[in-house]
């Protein structure tokens, strides 16, 4: 806890003591009222009740590429049916963006037999055709662990 939060406390403890006094306590259940206050107070911030917590930042000035977005990503993208909608479009531009960070065009004919043969069928078609249904979240990781090792080789 910081000082100014300390003084609170001590403010707090002495205005329970004054109250208890002027409500009719003697002086030393007065006392011992705002005591109260501040043992209750040390409890609970020895016990960290309250604290905030803060997850810790991904490094994202020292990582460039499809993995900081993968990364960013790979909270959302699991709902109740598999892969959403939303996480399916960032996907697909994700895949589309590392594919061609490794030179792999996926619209011609040789990019797209060599994404085959790197992400798989299912997964190709995804990126291919918009109309096409998202792949499973097996696809999805795997198609996360070859973009990462792609990004590692080149």
């Amino acid at each position: 806890m910081t000082r100014g939060r300390w003084w609170g406390v001590a403010g707090i403890a002495v205005a329970v003591a004054v109250v208890l006094r002027l409500i009719g306590s003697d002086v030393a259940h007065a006392l011992l009222g705002g005591m109260l206050v501040v043992v209750a107070v040390l409890i609970l911030a020895h016990l960290g009740i309250g604290q905030k917590v803060a997850l810790p930042r991904l490094p994202f000035d020292r990582r460039d590429g499809a993995r900081t977005e993968v990364s960013s990503l790979s909270w959302s993208l699991y709902g109740t049916e598999g892969v959403t909608p939303q996480a399916a479009r960032a996907l697909r531009g994700i895949c589309r963006a590392g594919l061609s960070e490794a030179g792999i065009a996926v619209e011609t004919p040789e990019g797209e037999a060599r994404s085959v043969s790197l992400l798989g069928a299912p997964l190709t078609t995804f990126l291919i055709d918009p109309d096409a249904p998202p792949p499973d979240v097996r696809a999805v990781r795997a198609a996360v662990h070859v973009l990462e090792n792609l990004e590692k080789s080149s």
